[in-house]
């Protein structure tokens, strides 16, 4: 098991955050480690943990409704979330950035380049965003093709060398 997982359960880590009011949900929703800090996705808030003591460094409250995922971009942590926003942050946890296009939750981040993070939502599109000045670039939508929530992005590598992007 991991030093994450043994020194507090899901649950107990979630009580302790619930009495101090970072939480009022039954779920962590998702996490990411960056450097010494552990983000936790919650509803409405970020909570960063320090590593070794699993105390709350800082609560980020930028977000809306729940934050669904997180992925690190270089320097910056991007957050999605049901509010249908991308949040960008410091790695400190100064936030950066609000970015919109989508119409509906926001499921999953992917960096596919060094300059391209692709966005997928319930809406059924996933969005082509630029890394260094956060503008649209363009935006993959086949009705007739995708026709549920997209979920989840990944990038996959074949023996070739050829990159293609699942959903």
């Amino acid at each position: 098991k991991s030093r994450f997982l043994r020194k507090k359960s899901n649950r107990q880590m979630l009580v302790a955050l619930q009495r101090k009011r970072y939480s009022n949900t039954d779920a962590v929703i998702c996490m990411l480690k960056v450097e010494h800090k552990v983000w936790l996705g919650l509803y409405r808030n970020l909570l960063l943990c320090d590593i070794e003591t699993m105390e709350p460094v800082c609560v980020l409250s930028s977000h809306t409704d729940k934050i669904d995922c997180m992925i690190l971009v270089g320097d910056f942590i991007w957050s999605g979330s049901s509010d249908k926003t991308i949040r960008v942050w410091s790695k400190e946890g100064l936030f950066l950035k609000m970015i919109q296009g989508h119409q509906s939750r926001i499921f999953s981040l992917l960096q596919v380049n060094s300059d391209q993070i692709w966005s997928a939502s319930w809406d059924r599109n996933i969005i082509i965003w630029d890394t260094k000045d956060y503008k649209f670039l363009g935006k993959f939508t086949e009705p007739q093709v995708i026709t549920d929530a997209i979920s989840c992005l990944v990038k996959v590598e074949s023996q070739n060398g050829k990159s293609q992007v699942w959903s």
